[in-house]
């Protein structure tokens, strides 16, 4: 991927908000985008195609996306998918976060786990021979109409713990309810991630079930904690964590000032 220039288009400039609270979601992707620039990163939105072809071309520290994100085999439409990719002040791709809708007004997400259609637009071609999904994530069976799943998250590892994970996830997870109304915000946490940092709180997500088990994939196996939130926990977290960045200013302008 070529070196791209710092964007200088606002995230907010196509967005419309006439849902949720408005005030709030505009505050926090502001606040969100300044953030990230803070830390060095300049956030532009783009599409699955860049995004595959950053994570191509970054192998070495970053498996491949999941087929969700991948608009050929996930058969994803253009307009139901979007990446927010990270760049560096010389323009080399340094992060990554992505969204996508599933329009799943007469099913659930358990079915569209277990059919495999979470994950491949055609199973039946893309499938790979015996692989399965088994749901036992009971939260799964009650998640159904406008759906966002997000995932494809990467920091370069010279930008890693910096606070850019709490930050891009979020983003993503407002950006995607101004833009689609989603009626639930979903992903996924590793069985491995969530044992290495036992935490009840995933920048955001506090309601957790477990599991499903994907196996036999070209990935190898998985096992997943199931992780969702409703709009208005949504907009609660995004509050929260406005008024805990507000919080922080106040001190330092205290500490400066005394």
């Amino acid at each position: 991927m070529q070196p791209q220039p710092l964007s200088s288009v606002n995230l907010l400039s196509n967005l419309e908000f006439d849902h949720g609270d408005g005030g709030l979601l505009r505050a926090f992707i502001a606040n969100a985008e300044q953030q990230a620039l803070a830390r060095g990163v300049s956030l532009t939105v783009a599409g699955f195609d860049t995004l595959k072809r950053l994570n191509e071309e970054n192998r070495k520290t970053w498996a491949p996306v999941l087929s969700i994100f991948d608009q050929e085999r996930g058969g994803v439409a253009p307009e139901d998918g979007l990446a927010f990719i990270g760049y560096d002040s010389s323009g080399r791709g340094v992060t990554s976060i992505a969204a996508r809708l599933f329009h799943w007004s007469d099913t659930t997400f358990e079915e569209g786990a277990r059919s495999l259609k979470l994950f491949y637009g055609e199973p039946d071609r893309w499938k790979a021979a015996g692989e399965t999904c088994a749901v036992t994530a009971r939260a799964t069976r009650l998640v159904s109409g406008r759906v966002v799943f997000v995932g494809a998250g990467w920091f370069h590892p010279e930008f890693r713990g910096l606070g850019l994970s709490g930050i891009l996830s979020r983003l993503a997870r407002a950006y995607a309810y101004a833009r689609w109304r989603s009626d639930f915000t979903t992903g996924f946490v590793t069985e491995a991630l969530f044992k290495a940092r036992n935490s009840s709180n995933w920048n955001g997500f506090t309601n957790i079930d477990w599991a499903l088990d994907w196996t036999g994939s070209t990935r190898g196996d998985a096992r997943f904690a199931f992780v969702w939130m409703r709009p208005d926990q949504l907009q609660d977290d995004l509050s929260g964590y406005l008024a805990r960045a507000a919080a922080k200013v106040d001190a330092v302008i205290e500490k400066r000032t005394a």
